[in-house]
C-alpha cells in the first residue's frame, strides 16, 4: 500500500520511520478491531524522543489511506498555557477540519484548522447534523458555558460516529498535558484532574482513543488514579538490533555521511538501538569531522552532546522538572545511590538506611513518586522498590550536571564509552534477515540477488518464516533463516551467512541435500544461500552444479 502523507509526520523524511514492525502490526490489528466496534482505548508509553509520536502520526496516515469506515483524527496537547473554553474550540476546530480532509480526500485540511464559521458556510453546508453541532457549539461559546461546552466537544466524535454509522480514531499526543496547561478561568489556575472527564468517553468502542506521554510515570499516574482499566497500555523501548542498524545506515546516506559497517555496529552499542540518540550523533549540533569511518570521531560527537549538546539538554529538562518539585541534595543522591546499582532494584527501607536519611517513610516515599513521575527514576516490581534503567549516555549526562567529585568527566567520557562497547550484542546476519525478510515481501528477482542469469520472480504468497525448523526433511534440527512459498507452491528457502570469512564447501552440504530430498519428492524449491563475505570457489562451483543461488554484498549490496 503506498501511504498518502496526509498528516505531516514530525520524522520529516518518510524514509526514516525504521523498524517498529511487531508493534504496527499489532495496531493495524487493532483498527480492524475498531472496525468491527470492538477496538479498547490504548495508550503508548515512552520517554521524549522514542517515537512514539512517528507511530502515532504514521498510525494516522495508514488509516487516512485505507479509506474506509475507520476516520482518523490527530491532536496533540501543546505544553503551552489555554483556557478550557479555547481549548474545547480548536479541539472541536481541528477534529471537524481533518473529518472534512477525509471525507473529501483533501489532505490540506488536516493540518490547516478551519475556523467554525467556514466549516459551517462551506464545508458542512449541505449537511444538517454537522450544521446543527457546529451552531450548538456557537451558542455555548456565546453563552460562556465553558464547562458543557467540553462536554459536548469532548462527546462529538462518539456521537458523530453513531450518527454517520463510522468509526473514530482518536489519536491524542501528550495527553499528560491536559492536567497541567488547561486552565480554568476562574481560578486561572490548571485543572488537574480534566483528564478525568475521559472517564466515560475512553469506553466508547465506537471512538476509542489512542493516547500518548513521553513522561511515562505522569501519565501512568493519571490513567491509574482517573481513568482506571479505560486503557490497554503499550511501552515503546529502543529499537531492535536490526532495525537499529537499519536507521544508522539510511542516516548515513541520507546526510552523506561515511560509515562502514564496524562502526555502525559501534553506534549501535553506544546508543543501545535509542532512536534519539542516533538521530543526534547525525545531525546534531557538533561543528567537527563528520566522518563516521574514524572511530575517534563519533566518540568526540558523543562527547559533545553528552556535556553540551542535545542529549544533555534534553535530559536536563527532564531533570529540571523533577527537581523543581524534589529540590534537595537527598534527591540526587538516591539517584546517583540507584545509579550505582546498575539496574538491580533497591527498596525504601535500604536507600534510606545506606543514606542515612533522616526523614520519615511517608516522606521518602513522596519524593521518591515525584522522580518516579517525572521518569527520573522508575518504580520497582512493587511500590515499595526503586530502580534506575540502565541508560549509561543518561548517567553520564547526570554525573556530569550533578556529581561534583567527576567534575572531569568530559575527558573520561571517551574511555567510559568504550567500556560499553560490546555489552549490546549483535550479529550482521539478523540484520541481512530483515533485508531479505522486506525484499520477499515485496517480491524480487532471483538474478538481482545472486549470480546467475536465470530471471526468476520471487514473492511470498502468505507469511514469512524466520529461524524455521523444516521438519518434512530428513536432517534433523534443520534451521532455516527465512522460509515461505509462492502463489504457485514453490518452496523458498532463504539462507544468510555473516561471518567475517568467505562461505567454504564443508558449510553448504545440508542445504544440497535437502535440495535433493525436495526434488526426489516431486516438490518445487528454491535454495538461496548469501554470504556477506563471499564464497570460497570450491564452493561456488558445488552450488553452481546442484541448482542451489548464492550472492554476496559485492553483488547485492546490503552494507556500505
Amino acid at each position: 500500500m503506498k501511504i498518502t502523507y496526509a498528516l505531516p509526520e514530525n520524522i520529516s523524511n518518510p524514509e526514516l520511520f525504521t523498524g517498529r514492525k511487531e508493534i504496527m502490526e499489532n495496531f493495524g490489528q487493532w483498527v480492524r478491531y475498531i472496525r468491527k466496534g470492538l477496538g479498547k482505548s490504548r495508550a503508548l508509553l515512552s520517554r521524549r524522543k522514542k517515537g512514539k509520536t512517528a507511530i502515532m502520526q504514521r498510525l494516522f496516515n495508514i488509516v487516512w489511506t485505507q479509506n474506509d469506515s475507520v476516520v482518523p483524527f490527530f491532536y496533540e496537547i501543546k505544553e503551552r498555557n489555554m483556557s478550557l473554553g479555547d481549548f474545547s474550540i480548536n479541539f472541536f476546530s481541528s477534529f471537524l477540519s481533518q473529518y472534512y480532509a477525509f471525507v473529501s480526500r483533501q489532505p490540506r485540511y488536516v493540518a490547516n484548522i478551519l475556523p467554525l464559521e467556514e466549516l459551517l458556510e462551506r464545508s458542512f453546508s449541505k449537511d444538517e447534523f454537522i450544521g446543527s453541532s457546529i451552531n450548538t457549539v456557537k451558542i455555548l461559546i456565546k453563552n460562556n458555558n465553558h464547562s458543557e461546552l467540553w462536554e459536548y466537544v469532548r462527546e462529538f466524535p462518539h456521537v458523530l460516529a453513531v450518527n454517520k454509522n463510522i468509526k473514530v480514531l482518536q489519536i491524542i499526543d501528550e495527553f499528560q498535558n491536559i492536567n497541567k496547561y488547561i486552565i480554568d478561568r476562574q481560578t486561572n489556575l490548571p485543572m488537574n484532574t480534566l483528564a478525568g472527564s475521559y472517564l466515560g468517553t475512553a469506553e466508547s468502542r465506537l471512538a476509542p482513543l489512542f493516547v500518548s506521554g513521553s513522561y511515562i510515570g505522569w501519565l501512568r499516574r493519571i490513567i491509574w488514579e482517573l481513568l482506571p482499566a479505560r486503557f490497554n497500555e503499550f511501552f515503546l523501548g529502543n529499537l531492535e538490533e536490526a532495525a537499529g542498524i537499519e536507521l544508522i545506515l539510511k542516516c548515513a546516506r541520507l546526510y552523506e555521511i561515511p560509515i562502514n559497517t564496524e562502526n555502525a555496529e559501534y553506534i549501535l552499542g553506544l546508543t543501545q538501538g535509542d532512536p534519539y540518540y542516533i538521530s543526534i550523533i547525525f545531525e546534531g549540533t557538533y561543528l567537527g569531522k563528520k566522518n563516521f569511518t574514524d572511530i575517534n570521531n563519533i566518540n568526540d560527537i558523543y562527547e559533545f552532546e553528552i556535556t553540551k549538546g542535545n542529549i544533555r539538554g534534553t535530559w536536563l529538562e527532564y531533570l529540571h522538572k523533577a527537581f523543581k518539585e524534589v529540590n534537595n541534595i537527598n534527591a540526587k543522591r538516591m539517584v546517583l545511590y540507584l545509579f550505582n546499582a546498575n539496574g538491580e532494584e533497591r527498596t525504601r527501607e535500604q536507600i534510606a538506611t545506606d543514606l542515612k536519611l533522616e526523614i520519615t517513610d511517608t516522606e521518602l516515599e513522596t519524593k521518591l513518586k515525584s522522580l518516579v513521575y517525572t521518569d527520573i527514576i522508575s518504580q520497582g516490581e512493587s511500590n515499595f522498590r526503586y530502580k534506575i534503567s540502565q541508560d549509561k549516555i543518561y548517567e553520564m549526562v547526570f554525573r556530569n550536571i550533578y556529581q561534583e567529585e567527576i567534575d572531569k568527566i568530559g575527558k573520561d567520557i571517551k574511555k567510559t564509552l568504550r567500556k560499553e562497547i560490546g555489552k549490546f550484542s549483535y550479529d550482521f546476519g539478523h540484520f541481512c534477515e530483515y533485508k531479505f525478510e522486506a525484499i520477499f515481501n515485496t517480491g524480487f528477482n532471483v538474478k538481482d540477488v545472486a549470480y546467475t542469469d536465470d530471471d526468476i520472480f520471487i514473492k511470498a504468497e502468505s507469511e514469512i518464516y524466520r529461524n524455521y525448523y523444516y521438519k518434512p526433511s530428513r536432517l534433523r534440527n534443520m534451521e532455516i533463516d527465512l522460509y515461505g512459498k509462492t502463489d504457485n507452491g514453490t518452496e523458498i528457502f532463504i539462507e544468510i551467512k555473516s561471518w567475517k570469512r568467505k562461505t567454504g564447501k564443508k558449510n553448504i552440504g545440508k542445504y544440497i541435500k535437502i535440495k535433493q530430498q525436495l526434488e526426489n519428492k516431486k516438490s518445487k524449491v528454491i535454495i538461496l544461500i548469501y554470504a556477506i563475505h563471499g564464497f570460497t570457489n570450491d564452493a561456488k562451483k558445488t552450488l553452481t552444479e546442484n541448482g542451489i543461488y548464492y550472492g554476496d554484498n559485492k553483488h547485492f549490496k546490503l552494507l556500505p
